[in-house]
């Protein structure tokens, strides 16, 4: 896969920000993939693929995915990159990039058909450099890319857990349920795990709250069993038990 800079990057606002975000946006551009342009970032990986401290590749990471007031578009407060998980992210502006790229390459493509037009006109070898077919052209445009639900790992889900009082139990439960169901509330993908988190936290209150509002049934005739029957025996008298020898 490979990217294109393009001019804004070094006159918008990105403009003194550094070497190192410079370096992180470079890989960002350069390993997004269509159609959901999502790009892996680790920290240690790119630190030593850059040559720079883990920390301020996760500063230039973390810098990425703030509201960003001077950035020429507004798409998510002008945000560049939109966590989804762990070291997952998806490039907010992927879609409008990867246009502009294919346009580029049109471009390019009928300029070089020209050249070589001239070439021959003008008794010249054309020129082998240019692609034998044009790049196709999309019949419809591309489709906004799908917000893919959160997948958080156990230890994120625990930690939240600790922090609204919610047992390590049960934490583990709401884990394995979303983890088996491709983390959906019915047919739709979640939208936030930390606040289903939270519902699962009022549900596990409500159902271990005795529910006052149903009778308690009293058995009264406990003690009383045999009053039933009591006149079964007036007037047999007593009846003795002989001593054992």
């Amino acid at each position: 896969m490979y990217g294109k800079h393009f001019e804004s990057m070094y006159t918008g606002s990105m403009v003194g920000i550094g070497a190192i975000p410079f370096a992180v946006w470079g890989y960002v551009i350069s390993h997004q993939r269509p159609p959901h342009f999502e790009v892996e970032l680790n920290p240690k990986i790119l630190a030593v693929m850059i040559g720079e401290a883990p920390e301020d590749i996760e500063r230039a990471i973390e810098m990425f995915c703030q509201p960003d007031p001077e950035s020429r578009t507004d798409t998510l407060e002008g945000r560049k990159l939109e966590r989804i998980g762990t070291f997952l992210f998806r490039v907010v502006n992927g879609l409008v990039y990867d246009r502009i790229r294919n346009n580029e390459e049109r471009k390019e493509y009928w300029r070089e058909q020209k050249r070589k037009a001239r070439e021959a006109k003008q008794g010249q070898p054309p020129s082998i450099s240019a692609p034998v077919n044009p790049p196709a052209v999309p019949e419809k445009p591309a489709k906004p890319p799908v917000t893919r639900p959160e997948r958080p790992d156990l230890e994120a889900v625990k930690l939240v857990a600790a922090k609204i009082g919610l047992s390590e139990i049960e934490a583990e439960k709401f884990f394995n349920y979303y983890e088996a169901n491709g983390w959906k509330t019915g047919p739709n993908p979640i939208k936030s795990w930390t606040h289903a988190l939270n519902g699962w936290k009022l549900r596990n209150e409500t159902n271990a709250r005795p529910n006052r509002n149903v009778p308690q049934s009293v058995d009264r005739n406990v003690g009383n069993a045999n009053e039933g029957k009591a006149h079964l025996y007036k007037g047999l008298g007593s009846v003795s038990v002989p001593d054992r020898p």
